[in-house]
């Protein structure tokens, strides 16, 4: 599963998931997926579009353009996990997590917990036979 996290602006800490073959769009208006209210982001910016297998962002002829990893975009442009996108005063960055169908590991006592858990089930003073 791949993520997109917004580290600085107006949105900071805010987290969208992609979907596969959904485009995400981003811009200033109340319609794209990804609104963001910045004077200096257009409003229909970008785009985000995943495949299954690749994901590409196309900047939508904005009027101050869109960068991955500082480097200003003119055409579409693949993406990959910790590539960050900066648009307007806003920083977003592409991670991809694991998938949550996996159940956590169990925990493993420490020897002094085990320690501690068979002195308490101990009886203090064992019936004699």
């Amino acid at each position: 599963m791949m993520l997109l996290k917004i580290t600085t602006g107006t949105e900071k800490g805010r987290t969208l998931e992609l979907t596969e073959n959904t485009p995400l769009s981003i811009g200033r208006s109340e319609s794209s997926a990804l609104c963001i209210p910045d004077k200096k982001i257009s409003r229909r910016h970008a785009e985000i579009v995943s495949d299954g297998e690749n994901i590409f962002i196309t900047d939508l002829s904005s009027r101050t353009g869109t960068r991955v990893n500082g480097r200003p975009i003119q055409q579409r442009t693949p993406l990959c996990p910790g590539d960050t996108i900066q648009i307007g005063e806003t920083d977003l960055v592409l991670e991809k997590t694991e998938e949550a169908s996996a159940a956590p590991a169990p925990r493993v006592p420490a020897q002094s917990e085990t320690k501690q858990a068979v002195k308490t089930a101990k009886p203090q003073n064992p019936p004699h036979l």
